[in-house]
């Protein structure tokens, strides 16, 4: 997805600070950490989404895989069981549920 007017990527450290932005979209990320890590990472982002110079309040969004304990249809099941796969594969195992 290439840079826009209205979409920048920034990279950097997470668990030291998040620049400030009218949305943070976290893809994905959330289930790569310990409960304690997500806490640490939400907490820069509110920090980042505080207030810009105008009074606006950011945003934060989040895309990730819900799992539940209740049983899913086929399909759904399917798409977890390759989720966890392509999780054990991409970092050796080491993903909390």
């Amino acid at each position: 997805m290439p840079r826009t007017e209205n979409l920048s990527f920034v990279g950097g450290d997470m668990f030291q600070s998040i620049p400030y932005a009218d949305a943070t979209l976290l893809k994905l990320v959330m289930h790569n950490w310990s409960d304690e890590d997500c806490v640490k990472i939400l907490q820069r982002c509110r920090e980042a989404s505080i207030y810009n110079d105008e009074g606006r309040k950011g945003k934060v969004l989040i895309i990730d895989m819900v799992l539940n304990k209740d049983e899913d249809e086929a399909d759904m099941t399917e798409v977890k069981l390759l989720f966890d796969v392509l999780m054990m594969v991409l970092l050796a195992g080491e993903v909390e549920n």
